[in-house]
């Protein structure tokens, strides 16, 4: 197994990721259990990891600027941690208490073996660690408005009310500081009536929990005390049992990690039938490539617009005559530079118009990073516009060995050797937090 630094070092000038489709127009608001499909044809949405991605050109308007008016205090408190749970690890990968993707749902497993055995990127490439039986759910994720919270000022109708899982391969890799880097992100869709119940069910056993307000985004602290063979870990199973599988599984995208490349993708989801997920903002593309590493500079061929708004923050990588060593410079102009911090900002706001339905997959897996790089690098976000929650705080936990590097591309699950989150889910998990306060506190 290579370790970080040398993964690190691998190919550090040059490191190319190439990304399947990952984005497509969100249908609105049809309800999973509604006759027809909850959308289908070239172009659906699809969030790869923690953050989702979607598709339709991309024309990202005014940025939408925090800290907010948050309101009265809503009489029942939350934590993020009760709308996003990140399962601790088992310690061993034969031990109970992470839900395999053949477990029985609802209509059916999780995922289907001859859905899995659709996706491209392990079908083509077959290894023993990512089979079928080697996935194990590690996260899930309670989301009242996808793909953006805005809709539910301009249009609620366009809202997808959605469970969410991460699934993972061989928790022994993550657990031991394993380099492994796939994932699947299964996002089922529910009627207003089935997400209410299971948001009520999902949140009642951390409900009013003292300083529930003041946690970050982690691993699991109730799963952590209890152990996953506690109430609460059985509890959380089994809603997800109750509310995910084949009756209102939607969209399927994944994640395939090469040490220094990553190959995203997604279908939509219809009576066991699938649709390919085409990327937004690229005319018909299917496929884009990245370039990525922890000193060098990232690119994506061919770019979203997004994506060339975010170029200045790749900078440019000036050996010093070693192998594999140098620095990064930056040649952008400081309002050039400006311009993409705010940018990056922007796409970890879960109230802007960039979105699952308006970004591609290598925006939402890098912004956050690229913007650390540079800030480590001597550039500033004061005066910036950004996300901000005047209740709880949405600092990011990244326990990796890459730690927030644009090596590190996961958004929200395990990768060498910890947990990672990255700043969209940290935020959209505050902001689930807020809406499911005011729904669950009396009027």
């Amino acid at each position: 197994m290579q370790s970080a630094a040398s993964m690190k070092n691998l190919l550090a000038a040059i490191a190319v990721s190439a990304l399947w489709a990952c984005g497509g127009v969100s249908p609105g608001g049809m309800d999973a259990g509604d006759a027809g499909p909850t959308d289908a044809g070239p172009t659906d949405a699809g969030p790869t990891d923690a953050g989702p991605i979607d598709a339709g050109p991309t024309d990202a308007g005014p940025t939408d600027a925090g800290p907010r008016d948050a309101g009265p205090t809503p009489a029942v408190a939350l934590s993020v941690n009760a709308v996003s749970v990140l399962f601790p690890l088992p310690l061993h990968p034969t031990d109970p208490g992470l839900l395999h993707l053949d477990e029985p749902g609802k209509g059916g497993p999780l995922l289907s073996a001859a859905l899995f055995a659709d996706i491209p990127v392990y079908s083509d490439n077959p290894l023993t660690e990512r089979a079928y039986g080697e996935w194990r759910v590690v996260a899930a994720r309670l989301d009242p408005c996808f793909p953006t919270h805005a809709f539910l000022q301009s249009d609620p109708s366009k809202c997808r009310r959605q469970l969410r899982l991460v699934a993972q391969p061989h928790p022994e890799g993550m657990n031991g500081g394993g380099s492994d880097d796939n994932t699947i992100h299964l996002l089922y869709d529910l009627t207003q009536a089935q997400f209410d119940d299971l948001a009520a069910r999902w949140v009642a056993p951390l409900q009013d929990q003292a300083g529930a307000r003041g946690e970050s985004l982690q691993v699991s602290p109730r799963m952590k005390s209890e152990g996953l063979q506690g109430a609460y870990a059985n509890g959380i199973r089994a809603l997800i049992k109750e509310f995910a599988g084949p009756d209102t599984l939607r969209q399927v995208t994944f994640m395939e990690g090469r040490g220094v490349a990553w190959e995203f993708g997604g279908f939509m989801v219809n009576a066991g039938a699938h649709t390919s997920i085409q990327i937004p903002g690229l005319d018909g593309g299917v496929s884009e490539v990245t370039t990525a590493n922890n000193d060098a500079p990232f690119s994506t061929t061919p770019r979203s617009k997004v994506a060339a708004e975010l170029a200045p923050l790749a900078g440019r990588f000036v050996s010093d005559g070693g192998i594999g060593s140098g620095s990064l410079v930056f040649d952008a102009t400081p309002m050039q530079m400006q311009a993409a911090l705010q940018r990056s900002l922007d796409v970890d706001n879960p109230l802007t118009d960039l979105h699952p339905d308006s970004l591609d997959c290598s925006v939402c897996h890098i912004a956050n990073r690229a913007r650390a790089r540079a800030i480590r690098k001597g550039q500033s976000i004061q005066g910036l516009s950004r996300y901000e929650n005047a209740r709880r705080p949405t600092t990011v936990l990244n326990a990796s060995a890459f730690g927030e590097e644009t090596m590190e591309q996961r958004a929200f699950g395990y990768h060498f050797g910890g947990p990672v989150v990255n700043q969209r889910v940290a935020n959209e998990s505050a902001e689930v937090a807020d809406l499911l306060e005011k729904r669950l506190s009396p009027p």
